[in-house]
């Protein structure tokens, strides 16, 4: 639920700063809440179909992860849910983000790096007693 929050804040806080272009009709909590429980259904799609190709990259992104203490690891999770983000745009039609290899990709990866932080202090924790 934490994380539907910070998602749905993370759009408006983009959309504010016109990184993230939202379409008509995405207006108010509810047009806000329908966009990230449809994004987030298209998204958590992307990531199965590209389970393994994620698996390879992070295998093979080790040593670089290593020498930033973690950073590019990050990152990396940032490009994918990007990827996500980008499919579920597409296919909504309900908003607008920049391309990744265009002259905003610092943009970009600032929201796909925005959105995997967002993930990774919601994931749950488990604990064996």
């Amino acid at each position: 639920m934490i994380r539907f929050l910070l998602s749905m804040f993370a759009f408006w806080g983009f959309n504010t700063l016109g990184w993230i272009v939202l379409n008509e009709g995405v207006t108010g909590f509810w047009g806000y809440f329908w966009l990230v429980f449809w994004v987030g259904l298209i998204v958590a799609l992307v990531e199965v179909v590209l389970f393994g190709f994620k698996f390879f990259v992070q295998i093979f992104s080790i040593p670089l992860s290593c020498l930033t203490g973690g950073l590019f690891a990050n990152a990396m999770n940032g490009v994918f849910i990007y990827i996500g983000l980008l499919v579920a745009a597409s296919w909504t039609e309900k908003f607008s983000m920049p391309w990744i290899l265009g002259d905003y990709w610092w943009q970009a990866l600032l929201i796909g790096f925005a959105f995997a932080l967002i993930r990774l202090i919601t994931a749950s924790r488990s604990s064996s007693k």
